[in-house]
């Protein structure tokens, strides 16, 4: 399998260029030829810079009005087509690259009974299918994770944004989330050191892609399983990926274990943190996986170096390559020998960064 790694070739993100050149989290970038659109955190527009990395426009405002976002939670590009999923307005809208609003199509408001026994599950979109049609899980209350009701949730292709025809597959939702209980009701988080299955999705080429996780339990060869599914539910091929399991750092858990009970020592002892907690012997093996625009699958391993290494899937499940990135760089576009990245400065101040991916290690 060839070796390669990550040359920085343009970096965006500088204080004396303004606010348009800064970041607080960078949550999503989408690249075309000439263009490269950026969702952060900080702002309600889409900022679009130039291969140069000048920027040459922003899409949308806050605001509830055409053109307008209210929390933008996915982008993605078809042809010259700019698309948004804004869940906070319930709306998926389509934007020339010149920042003109095309269309919209509301989604459908959430439901006052989602969670329970006859309302279980709510579709959410994640993408936008070439076609039109939509790819989303079906998302569920916190309440319905605590007592049980809710163990799997659905990935879904939704033909229209107001109900699914077609159930992909179900992702087991075990040791995500924590639940905390006291006298005056009960608090959720997600777990610290959760082995939960990961999932991401490639619009362009209708695809799912589910990473089965857990950490290894000791019994047997331990191994990350790849599930590559098919908008129509069909599996197109899974793949094992073994590997060599790392125990858990018992100062990393103890560190995280005072934060929590800290953090909640007003409402919630310490035996109640200590029970709700989900501490593994070993460490989940993989932190991340990320669909490529080429049709590959980058599946990031956890690691305590300076490095974080990639297992690169090709669009059959073959790995391809293996890529190593600096450990500050959290990868958010990769493909056709381009990926795009967040990298954190020794304030952990963010930046945007065009890496060449080269052969070599």
């Amino acid at each position: 399998m060839e070796r390669r790694r990550l040359v920085p070739d343009l970096r965006i993100g500088a204080e004396d260029r303004g606010a348009a050149y800064q970041f607080t989290e960078i949550r999503q970038v989408v690249a075309s030829d000439s263009l490269v659109f950026v969702l952060s955190a900080e702002v309600s527009d889409i900022r679009v810079f130039d291969r140069r990395g000048q920027l040459v426009r922003t899409i949308g405002r806050r605001g509830g009005g055409p053109g307008e976002f209210g929390e933008v939670s996915a982008i993605g590009l078809h042809g010259d087509t700019l698309w948004t999923i804004d869940n906070g307005l319930r709306r998926i809208s389509y934007f020339a690259t010149t920042g003109a609003l095309l269309s919209a199509s509301r989604l459908p408001a959430l439901s006052a009974d989602l969670g329970r026994a006859d309302q279980r599950y709510f579709a959410y979109p994640m993408a936008v299918l070439r076609d039109g049609s939509l790819l989303g899980f079906g998302g569920t209350s916190a309440q319905a994770i605590a007592t049980g009701q809710v163990t799997a949730t659905p990935l879904l292709h939704l033909a229209n944004a107001a109900a699914p025809s077609d159930t992909i597959g179900w992702v087991p939702i075990v040791n995500e989330q924590m639940t905390l209980r006291w006298r005056g009701g009960m608090i959720y988080r997600i777990q610290p050191f959760s082995d939960a299955p990961l999932t991401a999705s490639a619009p362009g080429a209708g695809m799912l892609f589910i990473a089965q996780r857990f950490a290894h339990n000791g019994v047997g060869a331990p191994a990350v399983r790849i599930i590559a599914l098919r908008v129509n539910g069909d599996t197109a091929w899974t793949r094992q990926l073994p590997y060599v399991p790392r125990r858990l750092d018992a100062h990393l858990v103890d560190s995280v274990r005072s934060s929590l009970v800290r953090a909640m020592s007003q409402r919630i002892g310490a035996a109640d943190v200590e029970r709700a907690l989900f501490v593994p012997e070993f460490a989940t093996p993989i932190s991340a996986i990320l669909a490529g625009e080429d049709g590959t699958l980058w599946i990031a391993w956890e690691g305590t170096g300076d490095a974080t290494r990639f297992t690169v899937l090709g669009a059959d499940g073959v790995p391809v390559a293996e890529v190593t990135a600096p450990a500050e760089t959290r990868l958010r576009s990769v493909g056709h020998g381009i990926a795009w990245g967040e990298a954190l400065d020794e304030n952990d101040v963010p930046s945007l960064v065009r890496f060449q991916v080269i052969a070599g290690q």
